[in-house]
């Protein structure tokens, strides 16, 4: 889809499945300290049908998951996508992770850019919101660096590893037209 300096974000195809388990895998205790949906044990079965599941969910118009690559196009550095559609109002959820070891090096804010990009232009969305745990700094960082207001927090909003967690409530807006 697009590229930077940074990385290349495409729509996610069966062809990055092995990578993407593999980078879950490896990145697998610092996702279970930030995001829902890792939960507090792997296993790698759920993440197999989600990767499984993307081409319909992008068919559906509920999902639509991009892999972050490295710019040579080799290297699985993570996902980025858009989900939580509602189409009634125009807005959806943004998410985004780095592998471990793929952290710091601007990946997150590059998927997240062109992610958001085409949330605006491609599917018309009037707003896209950011939903992290409030100690989830990196992630906080990102959604500052990509422009989003912090809207406010949402009292044990998030649960992460069995644990409620307080959660930060970014969001952007469609530029004008």
């Amino acid at each position: 889809m697009t590229s930077d300096e940074t990385c290349i974000a495409a729509p996610f195809q069966p062809g990055d499945t092995l990578a993407y388990l593999d980078a879950v895998a490896r990145s697998f205790p610092d996702l279970a300290r930030t995001t829902a949906w890792a939960g507090s044990a792997f296993d790698a079965q759920p993440r197999l049908v989600w990767a499984q599941s993307r081409a319909g969910a992008w068919a559906a118009g509920s999902e639509f998951s991009f892999a972050l690559k490295s710019r040579d196009g080799h290297a699985f550095l993570g996902v980025c996508g858009l989900g939580r559609i509602d189409w009634t109002h125009r807005c959806g959820n943004l998410s985004f992770w780095t592998a471990t070891g793929q952290t710091r090096r601007g990946v997150a804010t590059c998927g997240a850019r062109a992610v958001i990009s085409f949330g605006f232009t491609q599917l018309g969305l009037a707003r896209i919101e950011i939903l992290t745990a409030v100690d989830n700094i990196a992630t906080c960082r990102v959604a500052e660096k990509l422009g989003a207001t912090k809207e406010g927090v949402l009292a044990a909003r998030l649960m992460i590893s069995g644990k409620r967690r307080d959660a930060a409530l970014y969001a952007m807006t469609a530029p004008p037209a």
